[in-house]
């Protein structure tokens, strides 16, 4: 829905951030917000998050969720779990929250990564597995994360800092899971220790036993 008190979305296709203005002059219902065509066969996913930010125009940071049209598909009840391998940023199984950013470059995992700066953006991997490493990028502006395995916070938190650029880098991993579904969850904190001169957490990809 477009209407005078409508904010701004993030909308994440594949974990790959597009931001859209729902403000609309006068109120118009089931209107088309986002759409894409053209996917490749196979599963996908699309996550929405509320940024509580808003244009100049609107009196609201209201979003509205009304339906999904999906072609040539359907809907995964339950959502999308990682066999054992390398999964990229994009790949199904991760959710992300918050501000993310895609880095091309070829150094990175599959040619791109996902970075993020702003405290409480996080990224959430489903995974079918016993172990999993996190697969990011180091340097001198990098910054530190929480982690949570299956709800429960890691300690220490991981910092991603390094005194020169480490591509492809395992910044953490853990192994000896009961078999089954996990979840993995990467928090940026924005904060950095005290060499560092950045707060951004990289996700490139993750290897899954």
């Amino acid at each position: 829905m477009l209407d005078p008190y409508s904010g701004i979305a993030q909308v994440y296709l594949d974990g790959t951030p597009n931001t859209v203005d729902t403000y609309g002059p006068t109120t118009l219902y089931q209107q088309p917000l986002f759409s894409v065509h053209g996917l490749a066969p196979g599963t996908h996913t699309l996550s929405i998050q509320v940024l509580h930010q808003r244009d100049g125009e609107t009196n609201g940071s209201w979003i509205w969720i009304n339906a999904f049209n999906i072609e040539n598909g359907s809907g995964i009840v339950g959502g999308v779990s990682a066999p054992a391998g390398r999964i990229e940023q994009n790949n199904p199984a991760i959710i992300y929250t918050g501000n993310w950013y895609l880095n091309t470059n070829p150094i990175m995992s599959g040619g791109t990564a996902a970075l993020a700066m702003d405290p409480n953006s996080s990224a959430t991997v489903t995974f079918n597995g016993t172990a999993i490493a996190w697969i990011g990028y180091q340097d001198q502006w990098s910054g530190i994360a929480n982690v949570c395995l299956d709800g429960t916070l890691q300690s220490p938190p991981v910092d991603t800092y390094a005194a020169s650029q480490r591509a492809q880098s395992s910044v953490y991993s853990i192994g000896g899971l009961s078999p089954g579904e996990h979840t993995l969850m990467m928090v940026v904190t924005g904060t950095h220790d005290a060499a560092s001169a950045g707060s951004w957490i990289w996700v490139d990809a993750f290897n899954i036993k």
